[in-house]
């Protein structure tokens, strides 16, 4: 039977302490939100027409450009969460779950609630916010099968064809990164870090170069080859390869190696009185500190650099060879990954007061419901942005305001029967799946390979105000990644399938 002692709410440890750790889960679910809500007042600021918001004598709208780098957030957050599992089973030797059961737990995870929404959506929205042609002809179905595939984002043509949900591309490099991360992480045992994390940033680094600067064949088979319309514009194709999983694999290093670090103090080094000295909450402090020095300072060079040369249109950065330019192109994701990387572990090793911040109830319970926001955010302000009291406002700055005081606020509902209605079934569904298949699983010492990834459901529908169903018995670790799958928000304003 479930335990009466709480469960643990996604702890590093494996689950089976009684003793309740809400907290630690409680302020992932907060920086999460933070994400979310960035990516969400971003898209608002957007659609309202980019206006200047001036604050405190000072001029904040280079942040508010860049509070796209959400996206890099949850790539980070996705490497932490999801790699700490086999991290803590590799320092352990705990029993592990099979790759396979892994995989489909993810699918089953994300699956359900996007084809959902992505139904609904062409269902509600095609003829007046997406293009019919890209709907009902040959040319549509593809798109579509590209999209009900999770493909979107790797498919030309597909990728920005419904406007309204253009943060769809996000979800085809969390997929991508599900299919490498049991491998991905094998770069990260013992100190094999040390010369694959370098590795990685110079891939991530060398593919930006390679599809900006040569790449003609790759370029020539995505544009013409494989692609159902007339051919793009070269550049266009060339930001499309910009935005493929290479590019962010730092994101995901970053939250791969906090979880090293956070997995190796408890386990694989918590007899290492060095390590844990420099580990120790007061390091997590400064930690977070240097990582959110780094997300402001790049954010306010980079929105200028976008603000000042019209960057909302990548075009303007993908077709000329200024300083500017280069630096937006190269370092858009790069600094983000490691400042949000800083501020996870930092996070992470702090306790207290920072924690403390970050658990603050209403703001986690808005990381909780996360995906369901992402999957509904642009469709909800498209309709009020449709709304002729909205549409006709002739202030940016009163558009804006009016956004988050009307549009805002119903996401959140909506998102919240969304989550209660669709994501938490469908989340149910993958813990009794995996609850089933946990008989299958082989032996230590056998040749499958094995991971350990924990089902999530009662300690997550605990944080949402909602019953546990305890029939299923055992304590559960928080171990799911919200899909970090959020829209890097200027890109859906003009991307290239538009």
């Amino acid at each position: 039977m479930f335990s009466t002692a709480a469960p643990v709410m996604g702890g590093l440890e494996s689950g089976t302490d009684a003793k309740p750790r809400t907290k630690h889960i409680a302020y992932l679910d907060g920086l999460r939100a933070i994400a979310v809500l960035a990516v969400l007042l971003r898209h608002a600021w957007g659609l309202s027409g980019s206006p200047d918001l001036p604050l405190f004598g000072r001029n904040w709208t280079p942040i508010m450009t860049m509070l796209s780098s959400g996206v890099d957030l949850f790539f980070v957050l996705s490497g932490y969460l999801l790699a700490r599992s086999f991290l803590r089973a590799r320092q352990t030797g705990e029993v592990a779950t099979p790759f396979r059961v892994y995989w489909k737990a993810r699918l089953r995870r994300i699956g359900p609630p996007y084809w959902i929404v992505l139904f609904l959506v062409l269902l509600l929205m095609t003829g007046t916010f997406i293009p019919d042609e890209r709907v009902f002809s040959a040319d549509g179905a593809a798109i579509f099968a590209a999209h009900a595939t999770f493909l979107q984002a790797a498919y030309l043509p597909s990728f920005g064809a419904y406007t309204v949900e253009t943060p769809f591309w996000t979800l085809t490099i969390e997929m991508i990164f599900y299919l490498m991360l049991p491998f991905m992480v094998r770069l990260f045992f013992g100190k094999r870090w040390i010369v694959f994390t370098p590795v990685l940033a110079v891939v991530a680094v060398g593919w930006l170069f390679m599809v900006r600067n040569s790449a003609g064949p790759l370029v020539t088979f995505v544009n013409e080859t494989i692609n159902v319309f007339p051919p793009f514009p070269e550049e266009a194709v060339r930001f499309f390869l910009s935005h493929q999983m290479p590019a962010f694999l730092l994101d995901f290093s970053a939250g791969i190696l906090a979880a090293l670090i956070v997995t190796s103090k408890k386990y694989a080094l918590k007899d290492n009185r060095l390590f844990q000295r420099i580990t120790s909450p007061t390091a997590g402090v400064v930690i977070f500190a240097m990582g959110a020095a780094v997300v402001l300072a790049a954010a306010w060079k980079l929105g200028t650099f976008s603000l000042a040369n019209g960057y909302a249109n990548p075009l303007n950065y993908m077709t000329q060879d200024r300083p500017a330019d280069l630096a937006y192109y190269y370092l858009e994701s790069i600094p983000f990954g490691i400042g949000y990387g800083g501020m996870l572990l930092g996070l992470a090793l702090a306790t207290g007061w920072l924690q403390a911040v970050f658990s603050f109830r209403p703001l986690a319970y808005i990381g909780v419901i996360g995906y369901s926001v992402y999957l509904l955010h642009m469709p909800v302000l498209y309709i009020f942005n449709n709304y002729a009291w909205l549409r006709n406002e002739g202030d940016p700055g009163r558009h804006f305001l009016l956004m988050l005081l009307t549009a805002v606020p119903a996401i959140i509902v909506l998102s919240t029967l969304f989550f209660r209605a669709v994501e938490l079934p469908a989340m149910e569904w993958s813990r009794r799946a995996h609850l089933a298949a946990r008989s299958d699983v082989p032996a230590p010492g056998s040749d499958e390979p094995q991971i350990t990834e924990k089902p999530v459901v009662p300690a997550l529908r605990m944080r949402a105000g909602l019953p546990v169903d305890d029939k299923d018995g055992g304590e559960w670790a928080v171990d799911d990644a919200v899909p970090g799958e959020f829209d890097r928000a200027q890109r859906t304003e003009e991307s290239v399938g538009s």
